[in-house]
């Protein structure tokens, strides 16, 4: 809203962060709506204040309808937040390990990774997966979440690398992507959104010492 001191005091570091994306070869894009010009429009995504930012997944941008997954920015307006935002949020909770996804992964501003390794044929699958999930939504910004399917025969060098066997699969590991690479195996083999969550607030808090 043009009226809006909060508005327009974003107005510049909201430009200074969709520079930085386009200089980086980010193809996303960030776009300012006039809320009271474009009434309807704020109105179909439920905006009542101002400045509020969302976050489209995979839309089509002929037509805002089409547009799908969103999430509400709710920082100080100031270029390091909206960019730390955009990036957070660029890649789903968790990210499925494929040839497209390696560049992002590896590619990105978070070094913390922790792979769920499991067969998608597994019975369970469904469950194991939901399960990994609901812990990443606890750790956005911190830690990325990565799956990859143990079954692949793309993915038995990542299994090698981290000392895996197909049939100690599922199984969790955490890395490190710093100077030196660390890897860190879990105490416990139970791969519930509880015990997860407790091995990386461990891991956060410096209290993981059990390297794979």
């Amino acid at each position: 809203a043009p009226w809006c001191g909060h508005c327009k005091a974003l107005a510049p570091e909201y430009d200074k962060a969709a520079k930085i994306l386009h200089d980086e070869g980010s193809n996303i894009r960030l776009a300012k709506v006039d809320a009271t010009e474009d009434s309807e429009l704020a109105q179909q995504f439920g905006v009542r204040g101002y400045p509020t930012i969302k976050l489209f997944k995979n839309g089509d941008k002929s037509s805002p309808k089409e547009y799908s997954g969103k999430n509400v920015f709710e920082g100080e307006a100031t270029k390091e937040e909206v960019l730390n935002f955009v990036k957070s949020n660029q890649l789903p909770l968790v990210v499925e390990f494929t040839e497209q996804t390696a560049p992002k992964i590896f590619g990105g501003e978070m070094k913390t990774h922790i792979l769920l390794f499991l067969p998608k044929s597994a019975s369970d699958f469904k469950e194991k997966l939901d399960n990994f999930k609901k812990a990443a939504s606890g750790f956005k910004g911190k830690i990325l979440f990565i799956f990859i399917d143990s079954d692949h025969a793309d993915n038995q060098r990542i299994l090698e690398f981290f000392g895996l066997k197909k049939e100690e699969c599922p199984s969790v590991r955490l890395i490190t992507l710093e100077e030196e690479m660390t890897k860190y195996k879990p105490p416990s083999d139970d791969l519930s959104t509880e015990k997860i969550t407790e091995f990386c607030e461990s891991f956060l808090e410096g209290k993981v010492k059990v390297r794979s």
